[in-house]
């Protein structure tokens, strides 16, 4: 056994995954962002509770279906170090209860900057509804290690950087380019699904 003054050297990682609020809306958007705070709290307060036993390499992955895209603040809350997504909410849930602060990275890109190909763009669904044709990011894999990619300290920061300690995103899985894919978009034959599969690889 081991007292909480005694350090454990293994490598351990929190993982949760969600699947949030469906359909646009100012009301659902808030929905969504309590549903996210809440989901950071929780795993917030689980890895600063295992380094409080002892555990000294931490960090934790969340993935799923957010249902808003990269602006929205249900998306921000997880990213930004304030934790509420620049909605004024009834509680301060986005931040662990009590011990270390984690400022969390996502694995893909959330900007325009995709690399060298100015043809290749991330997204994760691409459909027709009614409302006519969109091509939304709203899938995401985040992950911290408890520590800031700049040390700056700052608050309301976007963090998708790659200098992080810790755990580290080295290959994503690429998705699909335009002619790629059929003109009924998704669903359909190549794709059966309304989501894009996305996956990415870690080490520690």
């Amino acid at each position: 056994s081991s007292s909480s003054s005694s350090s454990i050297r293994d490598n351990i990682v929190v993982v949760a995954t969600t699947h949030l609020k469906a359909k646009e809306g100012t009301e659902n958007e808030r929905i969504r962002t309590s549903q996210a705070l809440e989901l950071r709290r929780k795993v917030e307060n689980v890895a600063n509770e295992l380094r409080t036993l002892g555990w000294e390499d931490v960090s934790i992955i969340l993935l799923g279906d957010w249902n808003a895209e990269p602006e929205d603040a249900s998306v921000r809350s997880i990213l930004e170090r304030r934790g509420n997504g620049g909605l004024e909410m009834d509680n301060d849930v986005g931040i662990g209860d009590k011990g270390m602060k984690w400022d969390f990275h996502s694995a893909y890109p959330l900007d325009d900057e995709n690399g060298d190909d100015e043809n290749y763009h991330f997204y994760t669904t691409w459909k027709t509804r009614k409302d006519g044709t969109k091509r939304r990011v709203i899938d995401y894999i985040f992950y911290s290690s408890g520590r800031s990619n700049d040390g700056s300290g700052r608050r309301g920061a976007l963090v998708t950087g790659a200098d992080e300690v810790g755990l580290s995103c080295t290959h994503t899985l690429s998705v699909p380019k335009d002619e790629e894919v059929e003109a009924t978009r998704f669903p359909g034959l190549r794709y059966p699904s309304d989501h894009l599969l996305i996956a990415a690889k870690f080490e520690i």
